[in-house]
């Protein structure tokens, strides 16, 4: 989806596209939208023609969508991920058993989780 603004408040403008003709009209809104006129289009042919209408980037700016993040797109890579595990005494047996560690330090939940992200392994259903 598109969110465009318009300078004019009440900015009503037609264009062609692929033959048919397009009447567009930009809502009114006051405060707190500094009196603008907002468009938005769910259509990409339609953001694409506005994009290129002569008014665009004078008059019709877009609202820039922040970026998504990028830790989504960067998941974290682990040395080992178990994730058939989903109890706290199967994390300690295997924490114990494979990597030495001491069982009294891992009392509950976050301290498995602690101890995991210190020897970067993971538990996904814990």
């Amino acid at each position: 989806m598109a969110i465009f603004y318009s300078k004019i408040p009440g900015l009503s403008t037609s264009m062609r596209i692929n033959g048919a003709i397009y009447r567009i009209k930009f809502v009114p809104r006051d405060k707190p939208y500094n009196d603008v006129g907002l468009l938005a289009i769910g259509d990409p042919v339609l953001a694409n023609a506005i994009r290129k209408h002569p008014y665009f980037g004078t008059v019709i700016t877009e609202l820039e969508e922040p970026a998504k993040k990028q830790a989504a797109a960067k998941e974290k890579e682990y040395a080992a991920v178990y994730p058939d595990v989903t109890g706290s005494q199967q994390a300690i047996a295997i924490l114990v058993e494979k990597y030495d560690m001491d069982a009294s330090i891992l009392k509950g939940k976050a301290a498995i989780k602690e101890a995991a992200e210190k020897l970067n392994i993971s538990f996904p259903n814990l």
